[in-house]
This record gives structure tokens, C-alpha cells and sequence, in this order.
């Protein structure tokens, strides 16, 4: 039994190693090959990102009840790997015809140590980790909350639709405002309200006296979607704003070096939210874990206003380009 268990936590930890490096080369390749339209690419992959959620539970609920346990994971290995060869076969000639005609000579002056010592990148950090946090712990504790509801496995797997479609349909969505209208300083605290909003919803919430509803949980499930589509496309946007400021002249290895700081940030909020989740439910139930979320997100509220109101990087606000189609986002102003 130990040591089923050890092999299980290793694989696991293997896993972990495996999807850290995919998704920082991932952003790294899209920050270097669209510059003008970053925030938008990156936030088409975290739409694909949401249309796997959308699959994930409702076929593997099915997939469950006709196949026992091993069939979901059997299948999403055999995908896995069949997904790892097509890319291994087909990505280095796709990249390598693009990054050969990019001038990236110039060795980035940015540093892990530059980027945390500014509080712009902490602070978009922090938000990542939260709206990680939210994520983790919907997608881990939600599923026993709802047995309470009589739903069968393929219906509390339909049930997590409520939060991945509007997160798959919202996240682009976000992305285009933040590369073209609106700058991620005004979509982050939208975000975070609206993941306060909903967290009064999804349950309820203990302190509204409200018995378990399930229509106004799938109500907060879809707002909570569309909160922390906003808040992790504004932290990535945030997070590159704040390091031009730090580091004007970006190379490929400052891509980097965001692109993973910013992945490890949201790895950690997939770490602590089902992990201090755990015990919290334990002790206070799902109803009264939630408040402790809703207090997080008026925290990051109020700081983003802070921001918003006292911040000194208006001079990286956007301006339009010659030709007038549109504006580039993360270039700096004198």
C-alpha cells in the first residue's frame, strides 16, 4: 500500500515537472512569435484551457460510470502521448522558421531577483496565485458539495460546465479588450469583484442563511468563470507592463524568464488551493471555506484600486500605431 502510494505522489510530482515546462516554453513561444497580440494568443490558450475543463469532467464522468476507474486515466494517458509525438515531430520546424528571422541578439538586463523586487509584478503575482487558488478549489471540493443534491457522477461532471463554458467563452474575450481597448489595470479589480460576487452564490454562502440551492450555485459557478477568466488574463498582461518598466528592451530570455515566473505562480495557486482547501473544509464545511476566498478577493480589490488610482506606470499605456488599425499595448512611452 506505501508503496502504491509513493508511486502515485511520484507520478504525480512527475506530471507536475512535465506540465511546468510545457506551459512556460508554450508562453515564451507565443510572447516572442505575436508581440502586438500577446495578452489575446495567450488568452485563446487558456480558452483551450476551458474547453478541456468542459470535456474533462462530463466525458470522464461517463467514461467512469461505463468503464470503472482506470478508463478516464487510461484514455488521457494514450491522448497525452499521442499529442506529446505529434509535437515533438511537428513544433521545432514550425518555431524554428519563425525565431530564425527575429532579431533577438539583445540579452535582457531582467532578473528573477528585478522581477520580484518590484511590487507591480508582486502584486500581478498575487493575483495570479488567487485566481489559481479559486480555480483549484472549486475544481476539488465542489464535486462532494454536490452530492448533497442527489446529482449522479455524469451529472455533477455536466455540472462543472456552469463554470468552463463561461471561462472558455470569456477568457479571449478579456484578451482582446486588454490588447486593444482597455488596459489590465481596469479589468484586474473587475475581475476580482466579480469572483467576490459569485462566491456569495455557490452554495450559498453560510452568512446569507440561504438553504442549498443549486441553480444559484451553477449562477455563482458561471460568475466565477467569467471572475477569474479576467483575473489571470490581467496578471499576465500586468506582469509583462511591470517588467517593461523594469527592463525596456525585452528579449527572448526576458520572455522567459516572465513566462515561467508567471506559470509558477499560478502552479502554486493549483497547489494551495485544494491543498489548505483540505483541512478548511474539514473544519468549516464548504459554505464556510468560501467566505475566507470572498475576503481574499476584496483584499486584491482593494489593492488593484490602489493601483489604479496612486500607480505610476501611466506611461506604458497603450498608443495607436502608425498605419492607426491599432494599438500596441506594451510598449514603452517617453
Amino acid at each position: 500500500m506505501l508503496f502504491r502510494s509513493g508511486c502515485s505522489y511520484a507520478l504525480r510530482i512527475l506530471e507536475g515537472v512535465a506540465e511546468a515546462g510545457a506551459w512556460a516554453s508554450v508562453l515564451t513561444i507565443l510572447s516572442i512569435q505575436y508581440k502586438d497580440n500577446v495578452t489575446y494568443v495567450y488568452s485563446l490558450t487558456q480558452a483551450s484551457f476551458g474547453f478541456a475543463e468542459i470535456l474533462g469532467p462530463s466525458i470522464g464522468g461517463i467514461m467512469y460510470e461505463y468503464g470503472g476507474f482506470l478508463l478516464p486515466f487510461e484514455f488521457s494517458g494514450i491522448l497525452c502521448l499521442l499529442v506529446g509525438i505529434f509535437t515533438i515531430l511537428r513544433l521545432p520546424k514550425l518555431v524554428n522558421s519563425k525565431l530564425e528571422v527575429l532579431d533577438e541578439t539583445k540579452s535582457s538586463s531582467v532578473t528573477y531577483s528585478s522581477l520580484l523586487r518590484s511590487p507591480g509584478v508582486l502584486l500581478a503575482l498575487s493575483g495570479t496565485v488567487f485566481g489559481a487558488v479559486c480555480q483549484g478549489f472549486i475544481e476539488t471540493f465542489l464535486e462532494e458539495y454536490l452530492e448533497i443534491f442527489g446529482l449522479s457522477v455524469s451529472e455533477i461532471g455536466v455540472s462543472f460546465l456552469a463554470m468552463s463554458v463561461p471561462y472558455m467563452i470569456a477568457t479571449p474575450i478579456w484578451g482582446w479588450l486588454t490588447d486593444r481597448l482597455v488596459q489590465p489595470e481596469y479589468i484586474s479589480p473587475l475581475g476580482h469583484l466579480l469572483i467576490a460576487a459569485s462566491l456569495l452564490l455557490i452554495g450559498p454562502i453560510n452568512y446569507l442563511n440561504i438553504s442549498p440551492d443549486f441553480p444559484l450555485t451553477e449562477v455563482g459557478l458561471g460568475l466565477i468563470g467569467v471572475g477569474t477568466a479576467a483575473t489571470l488574463t490581467a496578471t499576465f498582461a500586468l506582469t509583462q507592463k511591470h517588467a517593461l518598466a523594469i527592463s525596456p528592451d525585452l528579449g527572448q530570455d526576458g520572455s522567459s524568464l516572465i513566462s515561467g515566473l508567471w506559470t509558477s505562480a499560478f502552479a502554486l495557486g493549483n497547489f494551495i488551493g485544494p491543498t489548505a482547501g483540505g483541512p478548511l473544509v474539514y473544519m468549516l464545511g464548504f459554505t464556510g471555506t468560501t467566505p475566507i476566498l470572498q475576503v481574499w478577493a476584496l483584499v486584491m480589490l482593494v489593492l488593484d484600486l490602489l493601483v489604479l488610482c496612486y500607480g505610476g506606470s501611466k506611461y506604458l499605456y497603450a498608443r495607436s500605431k502608425g498605419d492607426g488599425k491599432k494599438a500596441q499595448l506594451y510598449e514603452r512611452l517617453e
